[in-house]
């Protein structure tokens, strides 16, 4: 959602993108892909994948998305907070 060498930027204009380049995925696509990983391109890892059509509200009360990391040999999920700044290490999912 950024080009190399842009700088971070809010979660709401993050989410507000990803509406606009119709990438808003949620949890659950989320949670397909973390399932067929081995379908997610290699040239991915190290960077993140960022699902915003779901919300959630964290323990700590921040508004969250979930995103997909490499880690391990292997993606994990995690959710990150909407509040903080988002880098261009950050990636929508797309269908092929």
């Amino acid at each position: 959602f950024l080009n190399d060498g842009e700088p971070p930027i809010a979660g709401a204009i993050m989410r507000q993108k990803a509406v606009a380049l119709k990438a808003n995925y949620g949890l659950s696509d989320a949670k397909r892909l973390l399932d067929h990983q081995d379908e997610i391109p290699t040239d991915m890892r190290g960077k993140y994948i960022v699902f915003t059509g779901t919300v959630l509200r964290g323990s700590g009360g921040g508004l969250c998305v979930a995103c997909l990391y490499w880690v391990g040999g292997r993606w994990c999920m995690e959710f990150n907070v909407l509040g903080g700044d988002w880098h261009c290490s950050g990636r929508f999912p797309r269908r092929k």
